[in-house]
């Protein structure tokens, strides 16, 4: 049987303990496999010495009850002989002398077999006794090693178990660590994209706050009280800028960009209307603007009227 080589993996050692059971469990199963074939041929012998033993007390029975007719026919001859002697007649006479000869003989014959046969019926029945006495210790041998195997084999069930358990216990460790590193990595990608992804609001929001400036704004004066209507008929230009794209070409002049704001305007009595810018004024429609509002207000308070 091999020598487990044990290491510091508890999987592996289980592995290594349950092969060297099932190589136990594999040498008891021979084992118990022979003493079954022993137990078997022990009991053919048993029982062949048994049918023996008993023919051979049926031949004693029989050679018994054949000796006693050979008595009783060796008298009845006995007698004839006497009575042919009497008579006076010697070849009957010689004649039984003759045959009671031959069963005198047949008798000794089976004398000399019933005592062979009783002889033989004695060695058979000591030879009985000891494979009886055989019998009982391979079945008292017998149950020990079935007790023995079948703690091997729970032995083997119980390892099997166990280095099933410790293999799922490893697989999970493995899959738990698997999908920690995924949910990390997940994790700092999620980071990643969250950080990216504010960047690109605040790219966004630059980006649209800086071409909302890029175009031109109006601010439209409410009416207030008489200070802020006589005020208001001054009017001038506050500031007005332009803003050019460096980043293109030849197409400079169409794409700058403008920004304009206005002083309250002389609108008395008008509501509030909100004012829609259609397309981007260039500077000569800016400028005619502005020369307008210039004018006396007189003329706009005429007008207005």
């Amino acid at each position: 049987m091999p020598i487990p080589q044990l290491s510091n993996d508890p999987v592996e050692n289980s592995k290594q303990v349950l092969k060297a059971l099932k190589c136990v469990a594999f040498s008891s199963m021979q084992v118990s496999d022979m003493i079954k074939r022993k137990r078997e041929r022990l009991v053919k012998r048993l029982q062949a010495v048994t049918d023996e033993t008993e023919l051979l007390r049926a031949d004693i029975i029989e050679n018994v009850m054949n000796q006693r007719q050979r008595l009783q026919q060796m008298t009845e001859i006995e007698e004839d002989i006497e009575r042919a002697q009497t008579l006076g007649n010697p070849e009957i006479s010689k004649e039984l002398s003759d045959e009671l000869k031959a069963m005198k003989e047949e008798d000794h014959r089976e004398y000399v077999l019933l005592r062979n046969l009783k002889r033989t019926v004695r060695s058979r029945v000591r030879v009985k006794k000891g494979l009886m006495d055989e019998q009982r210790a391979v079945e008292k041998s017998m149950a020990i090693f079935n007790c023995k195997n079948n703690l091997i084999q729970n032995m083997v069930s119980t390892c099997s178990k166990t280095s099933f358990v410790s293999s799922e216990a490893a697989d999970d460790e493995e899959q738990d660590e698997f999908d920690e590193d995924g949910e990390s990595s997940r994790a700092s990608q999620s980071d990643y994209d969250l950080s990216d992804l504010d960047d690109d609001i605040d790219m966004d929001v630059g980006r649209a706050v800086q071409e909302s400036n890029n175009y031109p704004k109006i601010r439209v004066a409410q009416p207030g009280d008489d200070q802020e209507e006589e005020k208001a008929e001054q009017s001038s230009v506050s500031a007005w800028s332009f803003d050019s794209d460096s980043q293109t070409g030849s197409s400079a002049k169409d794409g700058r960009r403008r920004s304009v704001s206005f002083s309250p305007l002389p609108m008395a009595g008008l509501v509030e209307e909100d004012i829609v810018m259609h397309r981007p004024q260039v500077v000569e429609e800016l400028v005619a603007d502005v020369f307008a509002l210039s004018e006396p207000p007189t003329a706009v308070t005429n007008e207005g009227a």
